[in-house]
């Protein structure tokens, strides 16, 4: 019983989210799971195998004296591929890469130039 409420209380808030998608004819798939939030993703994580997971940079325990939230802050450390944390909704403005050298900024690189390409934004 207490399983459904939640599940029913998760489909609340993505509603919006599923209209939207529905309208761009993008495919969604829902699991769910119990317990912490970043284990649950972890977990999701390892068994999908993505290339890519995005994540609001807060969830429900939002607190203007933080930069990031503690879910995202640990899957963003212990996640197996590129993490992205949105912050708020995507400006006008341009994307911007950091480069050091290193093969992980040089993927950084590679993987921002296909960005901006997808959103038509400067680099």
């Amino acid at each position: 019983m207490i399983y459904d409420g939640f599940k029913a209380l998760s489909k609340g808030y993505i509603e919006d989210f599923e209209r939207r998608a529905e309208e761009k004819k993008i495919e969604l798939e829902h699991v769910y799971r119990e317990g912490k939030n970043y284990l649950g993703i972890l977990e999701i994580l390892k068994e999908t195998q993505p290339g890519l997971v995005i994540l609001g940079a807060w969830g429900l325990g939002f607190s203007s004296e933080r930069i990031i939230g503690s879910t995202a802050v640990r899957v963003l450390r212990m996640a197996g591929c590129d993490v992205l944390i949105a912050r708020r909704k995507m400006s006008t403005g341009s994307i911007l890469v950091g480069l050091d050298g290193s093969g992980e900024a040089l993927n950084a690189l590679n993987k921002s130039v296909s960005w901006a390409k997808a959103l038509n934004k400067s680099l």
